[in-house]
Formats: structure tokens, sequence, C-alpha cells
């Protein structure tokens, strides 16, 4: 009887003895992304990444990884690194649009959800481009006065970024001139059946990135007998 007494004591001792044992680590929380914040246009590709500091009910210590990626899906990754803070800096291209995540890590390599997914676009450097400048005139000489019913139109222009550029070519026997030809490529313009009297006209410039230079009103005179 006392056999048995003992050898049921130890069973429990044992069972006892494994149940203090085992010990399970608790997986932390997701961290919550707060910069930069979503569909953000960056400034500066020089991007400074901050996120929440994650709960872990065990009190272990925790690290952090950040993925930085230009596919959603995570395939294609620019950064994929374990930090110790809640924060990182990185360089990155310009003119892209980027895609980030963050996880918990504890002691015991448990390891929480990843956060949700951000995406931010660096701004590319910006293009300086200048106006076309202002039309010279060529013939008629302003204020010319002719007998013919016809006259050719010339001009000459130029663009500081040295753009191809195109022509609006304005008419009338007033003033008030009104568009004659759009889009043109050429730096002449031949006007026929004209009449006596003053005539008027216009030439603005446009470049490859549709910036437009308003030129000067020209003038000259037919007279017919």
């Amino acid at each position: 009887m006392k056999y048995i007494i003992y050898t049921l004591m130890f069973v429990g001792m044992i069972a006892c003895s494994s149940d203090d044992d085992t010990t399970t680590s608790l997986v932390p929380e997701a961290p919550i992304l707060t910069s930069p914040q979503n569909n953000l246009l960056c400034t500066s590709n020089i991007v400074d990444f901050a996120w929440g500091k994650s709960e872990d009910l065990d009190g272990q210590v925790l690290s952090y990884q950040i993925q930085i990626a230009t596919d959603t899906q995570f395939s294609t990754l620019i950064t994929d690194q374990i930090v110790s803070e809640t924060y990182a800096t990185y360089s990155l291209e310009k003119g892209k649009a980027y895609y980030w995540r963050v996880k918990a890590l504890d002691n015991d390599n448990n390891e929480s959800d990843y956060s949700i997914n951000w995406n931010f676009y660096t701004e590319a450097d910006a293009i300086e481009n200048h106006l076309p400048l202002m039309p010279s005139l060529i013939a008629p000489l302003l204020n010319t006065s002719m007998d013919n019913t016809s006259v050719l139109l010339e001009w000459s222009c130029s663009d500081p970024d040295n753009d191809s550029l195109t022509y609006d070519i304005y008419y009338g026997t007033s003033s008030d001139v009104s568009m004659i030809a759009s889009g043109s490529s050429l730096d002449s313009y031949n006007l026929t059946n004209l009449n006596s009297g003053k005539h008027y006209w216009r030439i603005d410039a446009i470049d490859t990135h549709k910036n437009k230079t308003i030129g000067q009103l020209w003038s000259f005179s037919v007279e017919l007998f």
C-alpha cells in the first residue's frame, strides 16, 4: 500500500514540475505607422520613417523590421532591415512611388503581423523651363506701305532651352486680330487677297512644354491704285 502511495506522489511531482517549466511567450502587437503619412508627396528624397511602439505583454525588449518596396506586393524590396528604435531614415530615389510596412519582433523570435501598408511619392527634380523669347519682326517692316495684294509675313524667334517652337498666327484689319493659323512650324506666312487699308498681325510662340509667349502687334498698309 505504501508503495502505491509513493508512486502516486512521485508521478504528481513530475506532473507539477512539467507544468511549472512550460511557458508560452506572447506575440507582440503590430506597429502603427505614423510618418511619412499615407499617400504623401514627399518634397525630399531623404525620408524619415516613424511608427508607434508595439506592446509586448511579456515585457520583452522589441526590435522592428521595416520593409520599403516599389510595389504593393513587396516583391521588389529597397530596404529590409531590423532596427532597435521606432524610427529610421533612408535616402531614396526621386520621382518614384514607395510602399512600406513594419512588424515587431521579441527576444523569443515571435513576430507580430505587419502593419498596414502605406505609400508615398518622392518628388522628382524640378525641371526649369523658360518661355520662348518674343518673336522679332523681319518683314514687312513696321508701318510699311505697299501696293501688293499679297505679302509674305516673316519673323524670327528662339528659345532659351533650345526647344522646338511652333507659332499661332493672328491677323486682322483692326487691332482686334483673330487667329488664322495654329501650331505652324514655319517662320513665315503668305497673306493674299489684301484690300487697301491698314493691316495688323501678331505671332505667338509656343515651346514643346506648351509655354506660350505672346508677340507684339505689328502693322503695314496696302495702297491699291
